[in-house]
């Protein structure tokens, strides 16, 4: 039979295991608006009955209970839900990413508007409209002059506009980087205290609070793959252990090969970083690198604030396209082709330090030092500075008699490089360290490569006619071009429909207007080139023609721009597609936000405090206190008749 003292004790244990619940109620109405955190409850266990199965067993009817007690403290949470809630969030992350650099695209642009660059152009064809009524009147002339000038200022600020917010979108990279890593070794830092916890038995229900917050705030950032490995054998079986996070694909399943970026086995972390090549006019990703393996973005396949943030931006993809390269101020050429330098750069140095590349190794050659002498030409310093062998192609890149020096390395891709500088060099407008680029994609990179298609295109065909028109000058069939392609680079255009035409690669940030229709209006070719009597060429007084022909060319199609495309069809297919991809994102942004806050109103219902359930047990706990409080009254009670008042029968 069991002691009289028993009762005591099944009530002590009940009274203990209700304060145990009441306290844990407390703790989480005290929590019910704190950040990440999941609610508790006390898991209740009958205690061992009386008596236990063995030989010596007392003879009584069968075993009693001996009361309850607090088995665990543990979490309500499903870990399904969290699993939905991060592949949704990882979604929001990489469309909230590009939906801000996509709106500040669609505020430089500017379209439909009439300060944007389809009004500008408009008023430039029509000052050619006006002027081909009166080709010979002064105030036409100059309105064109003005409007031509417009146009190339509105190439150069959305250009400049674009790269601009590309160095923005460079730093808010570098920002999420530093965040993602930080979480990186928070987590890991929590798995340790958590390791070090576990194994006495108990479950740091606040650490993993916080590291389930964490690991909230890191699928945000990139696609992860989250599983847990035991702390030790001592550990509860429903502790959750230390977390390992891997890097996942878009589906979430972990990229091949994988890519550990904490290591909850071992204590390791592998940081992220993004590196980033500013060349041709653009700044954009070169590579990303976890640990000790390197991809590019199109090979980083894991989805978030991150990978949004340099799509949007721009980065290069594996093949190479561009080499390294600069290109030189103008230098006036005099009537036998020559384009001397000045006499004040006489002793000046240039060094040139370019790179080769053999079957994907790049090799930094021998630096190439040229004194410039006096009476020295351009071509004669391309001369001395072209060295193949060394990595070096010095060419003259030559614009309606202006000649400029174009230095390249022999390299091709991301890994050229090229440095030049002394004291020649910034004369020539031609220092700085410089690397080549391969392919590039990416909304603001696009954007970027379209305007200097387009701008080439107007800018060539322009000229085209223009030449080929008369002036009023004393040499009125020679006529110079309207526009200067600046400090752009003379190439070959490598995508589209526009393939193996050439263009001009950064002349949407360097068009502007000819020194010669800048200096004096008469060189503006308004008229068509005629014959006289003699059979000459000749311009006459009143002809407009070549003026009405500039106008006409907004609507001729030129082989750049596609087939059968003109440069009005391809503006607005540039804004048509930038607002297509805008409005996507927005609609993206709005489907992934809902089904985010659909999964999060699952997992609050699981997880959160609901102060009105709390109420409820708070009573429900307490009434269960009294009652074992008035349990051990009547024990004690009892215990008391025993004592104090059996056997006094006949005193």
């Amino acid at each position: 039979m069991v002691s009289t003292f028993n009762g005591l004790e099944v009530a002590k244990r009940g009274l203990f295991t209700q304060q145990s619940a009441l306290y844990t109620t407390g703790h989480n109405i005290s929590n019910a608006n704190t950040d990440g955190y999941t609610r508790q409850r006390v898991n209740f266990e009958q205690t061992s009955p009386f008596p236990p199965g063995s030989r010596n067993r007392p003879e009584i009817p069968g075993q009693m209970g001996s009361g309850v007690q607090a088995g665990s403290i543990e979490r309500v949470r499903d870990q399904f839900l969290d699993i939905q809630y991060r592949n949704e969030t990882k979604n929001v992350g990489y469309y909230d990413a590009q939906r801000s650099a996509l709106y500040k695209m669609e505020e430089i642009m500017n379209e439909p508007t009439d300060q944007g660059l389809a009004k500008t152009m408009d008023r430039f064809w029509q000052s050619l409209q006006d002027m081909s009524v009166n080709p010979e009147d002064e105030g036409a002339r100059s309105v064109v002059r003005q409007r031509g000038l417009a146009v190339a200022e509105t190439f150069n600020y959305l250009s400049n506009s674009l790269q601009t917010v590309q160095k923005d979108l460079k730093n808010q990279v570098n920002v999420a980087s530093r965040q993602f890593n930080s979480t990186l070794n928070q987590i890991n830092s929590l798995n340790q205290q958590i390791s070090e916890v576990e194994p006495h038995g108990y479950l740091p229900n606040d650490l993993y609070d916080e590291r389930d917050r964490l690991i909230d705030d890191l699928s945000e950032m990139a696609s992860i793959d989250v599983s847990y490995s035991p702390s030790g054998d001592s550990s509860e079986d429903i502790a959750l252990g230390v977390a390992t996070i891997r890097l996942a694909d878009e589906i979430g399943q972990p990229v091949n090969p994988p890519m550990t970026l904490v290591d909850g086995a071992t204590d390791t972390v592998n940081e992220i970083s993004v590196s980033y090549a500013d060349t041709a006019n653009q700044t954009v990703v070169k590579d990303v690198t976890i640990g000790e393996q390197t991809m590019t973005v199109d090979q980083f396949s894991s989805v978030g604030k991150l990978k949004g943030l340099m799509e949007v931006g721009g980065y290069m993809n594996s093949t190479p396209s561009e080499p390294a390269y600069v290109v030189g101020q103008g230098f006036k050429e005099d009537e036998d082709g020559n384009a001397f330098l000045p006499s004040s750069m006489t002793g000046q140095t240039i060094s040139v330090t370019g790179s080769t590349e053999e079957e994907g190794e790049f090799t930094t050659g021998e630096t190439v030092d040229v004194e410039i002498t006096d009476g020295m030409t351009l071509q004669d310093l391309a001369t001395q500075l072209n060295n193949p062998d060394e990595g070096i192609e010095a060419t003259i890149q030559n614009q309606d008699g202006v000649q400029r020096l174009v230095v390249k390395s022999t390299a091709q891709g991301s890994g050229a490089t090229m440095k030049v500088e002394g004291s020649a060099a910034q004369s020539l407008q031609l220092d700085g360290e410089f690397t080549g680029m391969n392919e590039v994609s990416g909304n603001f990179s696009d954007m970027l490569g379209d305007l200097d298609v387009m701008a080439s295109a107007f800018a060539m065909q322009f000229n085209e006619v223009h030449s080929s028109g008369g002036n009023l000058t004393s040499d009125a069939t020679d006529s110079p071009h309207f526009f200067s392609y600046g400090q752009s680079l003379e190439s070959t255009h490598a995508e589209g429909e526009g393939t193996g035409h050439p263009y001009y690669k950064g002349i949407a940030s360097n068009l502007g207007i000819t020194d010669a229709v800048e200096s004096n209006l008469d060189h503006i070719a308004a008229s068509n080139i005629s014959t006289d009597a003699a059979g000459n060429d000749a311009v006459f007084a009143g002809n407009g023609g070549n003026a009405e022909d500039l106008a006409n060319i907004q609507e001729q199609p030129y082989d750049l721009l596609g087939n059968e495309t003109n440069i009005n069809s391809f503006y607005e297919g540039m804004i048509g597609g930038m607002a297509v991809d805008a409005q996507e994102n927005r609609r993206m942004v709005d489907n992934s936000a809902t089904l985010q806050a659909s999964v999060q109103n699952q997992r609050d219902s699981v997880s959160a405090v609901s102060l009105d359930e709390e109420m409820t047990n708070m009573v429900k706990f307490q009434h269960a206190y009294n009652a074992a409080a008035r349990n051990i009254t009547v024990v004690d009670e009892m215990i008391d008749r025993i004592i104090n008042q059996m056997g006094r029968v006949g005193r």
